[in-house]
């Protein structure tokens, strides 16, 4: 529009298409019942194919739809990967991070229980709800097709069992740039004051997990008093047409969390475990379809 002339809207089904996007879904984990949309949707899905969207640009940030931003953002996409931006020989430009992102402590969120067997000794990781991407060098390193081998190797290993965020985890580890604290505060960990301001200072507010602030009868849950600024919960009638649109419409510009699993991490049972192990063993037991067996390095 005019008044945003740098705003380009693309198709998601035509982005989806184009660019493969089914081969990152999870739809071994999705025929399971569970966390369907965000194993499938293809919304969540696109941030590994941001480099081939804007083709002439060499930094990106990705920030999930159930966010919301509180501090000018300008001056943290400038200083972004600076600190070695004179060095930019290939030598460098392959080992140079390519994502920063907000640490946390542990191994990557959503790992199954073979997954953590192998990828367990991961010290630090981050969340996926915002980062950044230095572009130049998410090419040079050839992550997405790195993303993608992992992906496809999942639906007969299932070292994960949800969406995006263990994928790319897995592939950056721990090289990534690190990020203040501040840019990606998880509101069900929010602490307020008696006057019900925020203790403390919160850059990206971040609804991960599935209590939503827009869905009805979580608003006490998860702060979503910060979020009713913006807009009220939706009515059960506008969550059905919703949900019925994502369902159905490959095009719908569906608000999907990049790690709408991570409320869900410490909960796992035993009982799933058990059963990702059981499907492992039925799967192994036949020809396997995939070269890769062992851990992706």
């Amino acid at each position: 529009t005019d008044d945003m002339p740098q705003v380009r809207f693309r198709k998601l089904s035509q982005v989806a298409k184009r660019y493969r996007l089914e081969e990152f879904t999870n739809p071994t984990y999705a025929r399971s019942g569970k966390n369907v949309e965000l194993n499938t949707a293809p919304a969540n899905y696109v941030r590994f194919v941001v480099h081939e969207l804007l083709p002439k640009q060499s930094k990106a940030m990705w920030i999930d739809a159930d966010t919301i931003v509180q501090c000018d953002v300008v001056q943290l996409f400038k200083n972004a990967f600076n600190k070695e931006s004179e060095e930019t020989d290939s030598g460098d430009i392959l080992t140079l991070p390519a994502v920063a992102a907000v640490p946390r402590t542990g191994y990557p969120v959503g790992l199954s229980g073979r997954g953590r067997r192998i990828y367990g000794d991961e010290e630090i990781s981050f969340n996926a709800g915002m980062y950044l991407m230095e572009l130049n060098r998410w090419r040079a390193q050839k992550l997405t097709a790195k993303i993608r081998e992992i992906t496809l190797a999942n639906r007969y290993q299932n070292w994960y069992y949800s969406g995006s965020q263990p994928p790319l985890a897995l592939v950056v580890k721990n090289n990534f740039e690190h990020l203040p604290k501040s840019w990606n505060v998880k509101m069900s960990n929010a602490k307020v004051d008696e006057s019900g301001a925020l203790r403390d200072e919160v850059c990206l507010m971040h609804w991960a997990g599935p209590n939503k602030p827009w869905i009805k009868g979580h608003e006490s849950q998860i702060h979503s008093e910060f979020w009713a600024v913006y807009g009220t919960p939706a009515t059960d009638e506008e969550m059905e047409r919703a949900s019925g649109d994502v369902n159905t419409n490959a095009g719908t510009n569906s608000e999907i969390s990049g790690d709408d699993q991570e409320e869900e991490e410490e909960g796992e049972t035993a009982k799933e475990s058990k059963s990702s192990n059981m499907a492992t063993e039925r799967i192994e037991q036949a020809p396997q379809r995939h070269a890769l067996s062992k851990k992706i390095r």
